[in-house]
């Protein structure tokens, strides 16, 4: 008899950064990233999205930075995203 398959649900993690600097914002994403992959290799969620903002008026990190951050999310399947908190006036950190 075949295992039946439980729904996955989404997930999106949506963090307000403040204070941070470029080493504690990668520790994060590094941090965010196992357990995601964690969480997806044991099919506790499907798809999963990250979503980090600031409350600055501008953009917080240059688009070489959010590549890099776009690389280690992606090694645990996941998308960084605009936040879409109805909160202003945050900000994306991400330019996409």
């Amino acid at each position: 008899m075949p295992k039946a398959e439980a729904a996955r649900s989404s997930l999106r993690v949506q963090t307000v950064a403040h204070a941070f600097t470029r080493d504690t914002l990668f520790r994060y994403a590094e941090a965010l990233a196992q357990s995601l992959h964690i969480a997806r290799a044991a099919e506790l969620v499907g798809e999963t999205f990250v979503a980090i903002g600031d409350c600055s008026g501008k953009a917080g990190l240059d688009e070489r930075t959010l590549e890099a951050l776009r690389d280690v999310l992606a090694v645990a399947g996941s998308d960084l995203t605009e936040p879409t908190l109805q909160a202003e006036p945050l900000r994306a950190l991400t330019a996409l």
